[in-house]
C-alpha cells in the first residue's frame, strides 16, 4: 500500500492546478498591503489616530471593519479591484453608500517610499506614502466613479509592519506588474 501512496503523491502536482501551490498572494492583496497597509486583522488609523478601525479580510482585496468605540456605526469597507492591465481601483465606502478612492496605474509606478510619521502608538504606526512614477500613476475616484487629479503622496496609519509593506511592493513589481524602465 505504501508504494501506491507514493505514486499518488508523486502525480498529485500534475492533477491539481498550479495556482493551488502559488506562494504569492493575489495582486489585489499585495496592492492592499503596500498602498494601504491593509491585511487581515490589521488596525488602521485615520485622521492621525482620530478614527481607529480593525479590519477583517472578507475576500481577495476586500476588507471590512467598524470604528473602535462606535459599534453602532455602519461598517467601513475597502475594496481593491484589478481592472486589468495593471490598473487597480481602491475604494472606501461606509454603510452601502457609494465610495471614494483612488486608481493606481501600476504601469507608471517606479517605486513606493514610506517615511515614518510622528503619530503612532503601540497598536499602529503613521507613515507618509509617496509613489514614484509618471503623471497619472494615481488618480482620485469620486463617489460617481469619475477620475480626477490627486497627489501621489498621503498619510496612513497601520499596524502592518513596514517590512511587510516593502516586501509586498517587491513581490508585486517582480511577479505582477513590472516597473517601467
Amino acid at each position: 500500500m505504501r508504494p501506491l501512496a507514493l505514486a499518488i503523491a508523486a502525480t498529485l502536482p500534475l492533477l491539481v492546478p498550479s495556482a493551488v501551490y502559488a506562494a504569492d498572494p493575489p495582486a489585489v492583496d499585495l496592492v492592499s498591503a503596500f498602498m494601504l497597509g491593509a491585511r487581515d486583522g490589521v488596525t488602521m488609523a485615520f485622521g492621525g489616530g482620530q478614527a481607529i478601525v480593525q479590519f477583517k479580510q472578507t475576500g481577495p482585496g476586500a476588507f471590512t471593519g467598524t470604528l473602535q468605540g462606535n459599534d453602532g456605526a455602519p461598517p467601513i469597507n475597502i475594496n481593491v479591484t484589478d481592472k486589468g492591465s495593471c490598473v487597480f481601483d481602491i475604494v472606501f465606502s461606509q454603510g452601502g453608500q457609494p465610495g471614494q478612492g483612488i486608481e493606481l496605474d501600476a504601469t507608471k509606478l517606479k517605486g513606493v517610499h514610506y517615511d515614518p510619521g510622528a503619530a503612532s502608538t503601540g497598536a499602529w504606526s503613521q507613515y507618509t506614502i509617496s509613489l514614484d512614477g509618471a503623471d497619472g500613476v494615481v488618480q482620485a475616484i469620486d463617489a460617481s466613479g469619475k477620475l480626477g487629479p490627486t497627489t501621489a503622496s498621503s498619510d496612513m496609519g497601520t499596524s502592518l509592519p513596514l517590512a511587510d509593506m516593502q516586501a509586498a511592493v517587491a513581490t508585486f513589481q517582480s511577479v505582477d506588474c513590472k516597473p517601467p524602465a
